[in-house]
């Protein structure tokens, strides 16, 4: 499962960092693709914030250090996703209170 702590990386990561509109863009576009990429079932089972979080840190990341390629980004943020959620699909993804990548579930406001 994706750990809880990734958000206080995220939070600092925000307020440490410094970005251009060309890097801002570069990232909108990376995270976007990252986003379009995902396929349907495969992360159903982890809250659509989550989902999202784990993405948008790892484009950050990639951001601060100097990638340029947006799909490369995507790509790099999606295998990130993969592996932090290892192991963590036993039984849930049949869950119906749990989010889709695209948005919450009905009702659990995520």
């Amino acid at each position: 499962m994706i750990p809880e702590m990734k958000v206080n990386d995220i939070i600092a990561s925000r307020r440490s960092a410094v970005f251009g509109p060309a890097e801002l863009d570069l990232m909108t576009r990376a995270f976007d693709l990252a986003l379009a990429s995902l396929t349907e079932g495969r992360f159903d089972h982890i809250p659509a914030r989550l989902v999202r979080r784990v993405l948008a840190s790892k484009v950050i990341e990639a951001g601060r250090a100097g990638e340029g390629d947006p799909d490369r980004i995507a790509a790099m943020a999606l295998a990130e996703l993969a592996l932090s959620d290892a192991g963590g699909q036993e039984g849930a993804a049949s869950d119906p209170t749990r989010a889709t990548a695209a948005g919450p579930a009905t009702g659990r406001g995520d």
